[in-house]
């Protein structure tokens, strides 16, 4: 039987789900190991256009790069995917309160 950690190694990405239900059409942030090397990456989970999360917000994968999008171990991905998670909740549910009012008035996101 493997360990923990033995398991952990031979995972190539990990799911952090975005709270509050899907975020515009998905429901969570992956963190995936590069095919070609050890690094890893933030991404939005896309099959096709690809994006990695910078700290500034989500950049192409194309744009900045295979080096720069997984240039991190895999803890250093797992920790801001959480974080990342919880912006993309937060600006999803500020996005669904402009649109329920075409006027612009404020309104307050769910919860």
């Amino acid at each position: 039987m493997l360990s923990t950690e033995e398991q952990l190694a031979l995972a190539v990405e990990f799911r952090v789900p975005i709270p509050h239900g899907p975020a515009g059409g998905y429901g969570e942030v992956v963190v995936r190991r590069d095919e070609a090397g050890d690094g890893w990456a933030v991404t939005d989970g896309a099959v096709v256009g690809l994006r990695a999360w910078t700290g500034e917000g989500w950049q192409p994968v194309r744009d900045i790069g295979r080096a720069a999008a997984y240039s991190h171990t895999r803890e250093q991905a797992l920790a801001p995917a959480h974080r990342v998670a919880e912006i993309e909740a937060a600006n999803y549910q500020t996005l669904l309160a402009v649109q329920a009012d075409p006027l612009g008035h404020a309104v307050r996101p769910r919860q």
